[in-house]
């Protein structure tokens, strides 16, 4: 099996119910050219974004996973500092825009390129990764404590990293593609209300990929991009979108959502009703270009404003009001 060291940002945008009018999505961690500790604010009312130096992480860190409680907090969890894994928990407070360790938050192991999905305002989920090997196991963050702690029963059909998740904000979240032995196109069902994951064949990806980047709009679709692909004898960059209809758990492509050049590695948030945007990640080199994606049309083209300040890639992604 080939050992990969690298993921895509798996933002998923989607707000829970009750949840406060999401106004900010986040950008933090990743890689520049050396691992990093910036965090990035994206204005959803201005489609603008710059430097909040305010919740920079305290190490630099890739391949990390990131969740929010959609109104109060965010947590980045987990990664690779200096090319060791870490269980590291931190606590993004979106009312003053500052981050700090938040242990309790730890996950119960080093863990890198894993999938990750909220269920809304209760609780968060890390799927998969790489624990010194492929893994299968799902970790869920339960926001009012905030500790973290294996789900067995959330387990994915298959062990895997470099995967994405997305969730429908209040019922469902889904985690999909990867890499087990060769890319992956499964994608898992997570019902919120038991805690149990199962494979949904009919949300599988209509190509298999890994690296890819996944938003939401809330309630009615999901979104899952570009990413790397395999041909013997080797990997390239899709631009590939596809669509996840919550309600009949099918996925198919969505060529309007199509990336404008194949990307991997890279991060996508949401302001959780009207438009969805992914963010640098790598198209032969790091880039700062932000993508925006129009919920109401399906349709994706550049948003130079929201661009980031650094070419990043292997970044985590999540936002104030949607996760």
């Amino acid at each position: 099996m080939l050992k990969l060291n690298s993921l895509s940002g798996f933002g998923s945008g989607v707000a829970g119910a009750g949840a406060a009018a999401p106004t900010a999505g986040y950008f933090v961690g990743g890689y520049t050219g050396a691992n990093s500790e910036l965090a990035s604010k994206l204005v959803f009312a201005t489609d603008t974004t710059a430097a909040e130096t305010d919740a920079d992480l305290p190490v630099g860190t890739v391949n990390l996973g990131g969740v929010s409680d959609t109104t109060t907090n965010g947590y980045l969890v987990g990664g690779n500092t200096t090319g060791t894994k870490v269980d590291e928990a931190y606590k993004l407070v979106f009312a003053t825009d500052t981050t700090a360790a938040e242990t309790d938050a730890d996950l119960p192991i080093i863990l890198s390129e894993f999938g990750y999905l909220s269920n809304g305002s209760t609780a968060g989920y890390f799927a998969g990764g790489d624990a010194g090997g492929a893994s299968d196991a799902t970790y869920k963050l339960i926001y009012a404590t905030p500790v973290t702690a294996a789900e067995t029963d959330a387990n994915l059909s298959e062990a895997k990293n470099i995967l994405v998740g997305v969730s429908d904000g209040s019922t469902n979240g889904y985690f999909a593609g990867g890499y087990a032995e060769y890319p992956s196109t499964v994608a898992d069902k997570l019902v919120f209300a038991t805690d149990t994951t199962a494979a949904e064949t009919d949300a599988n990806l209509s190509q298999a990929r890994f690296s890819l980047a996944a938003i939401s709009d809330g309630s009615t679709n999901g979104y899952f991009l570009g990413g790397r692909t395999y041909s013997a004898p080797s990997y390239g960059k899709t631009v590939t979108g596809d669509k996840l209809v919550f309600a009949t758990d099918t996925t198919s492509a969505e060529t309007d959502a199509d990336m404008p050049v194949g990307t991997s590695h890279f991060s996508g948030t949401s302001d959780g009703s009207t438009n969805g945007y992914v963010t640098g990640g790598s198209t032969g080199a790091r880039t700062v270009i932000t993508n925006k994606l129009v919920f109401a049309t399906d349709t994706l083209a550049g948003e130079t404003d929201a661009n980031l300040p650094q070419a990043t890639d292997t970044h985590a992604s999540l936002s104030d009001g949607a996760v």
